[in-house]
């Protein structure tokens, strides 16, 4: 459904703060159909950008340099996704070190409830929910109409002594930090 779910990437400009939509500086439609098509004809293990440089070339074309904000290459925006791949390349790591353009994701979606629920919608559905068993959920399956949440929750949940113990196997993940505090670990 093309209403199902949206988002968007926006930059703030390092200069003015202005807030600008990934939309704004770079052919989408274009950058994705070039995206596609490098993705089916190359091999990210051998990729050599040197042998790919057309390829590479095509890409950039579509980075609309006088619509960006200020200072932003198209190599910085190509950082800036990195980190969505790969959590070494994140934005701020924790030695401090930037990596990439300041960012943020907006997201939304159009969320069927019992009195909406449509099969032909979920079996199209791209937001899923992955259960410990590695169970694919669609979204509005998993929280609405059917409902598996109750299931998968039920089928999966700890004990508090499970948790403590798997607090303590793990030492401590700072994840789990605030729950560790709550149950006097």
């Amino acid at each position: 459904h093309p209403h199902c779910s949206q988002g968007t990437f926006f930059f703030v400009d390092k200069k003015t703060k202005e807030v600008k939509s990934v939309g704004e500086f770079l052919d989408m439609d274009r950058f994705l159909k070039k995206v596609a098509e490098l993705y089916k004809r190359v091999n990210p293990k051998t990729f050599d950008l040197v042998s790919h440089i057309d390829d590479w070339n095509e890409l950039q074309e579509c980075f609309k340099q006088e619509n960006a904000p200020s200072d932003m290459t198209f190599l910085d925006l190509l950082k800036t996704l990195d980190g969505y791949e790969d959590t070494e390349m994140r934005r701020t790591t924790e030695k401090g070190k930037e990596h990439g353009y300041p960012h943020f994701f907006a997201a939304g979606m159009h969320f069927m409830d019992a009195y909406n629920f449509s099969v032909e919608r979920v079996m199209r559905c791209v937001i899923h929910y992955v259960d410990p068993k590695g169970r694919l959920y669609p979204f509005c399956a998993y929280n609405g109409g059917p409902t598996y949440r109750k299931r998968v929750e039920n089928t999966f949940k700890l004990s508090d002594e499970e948790v403590k113990r798997k607090i303590i196997e793990e030492n401590y993940p700072k994840e789990l930090s605030r729950l560790s505090k709550k149950i006097g670990l």
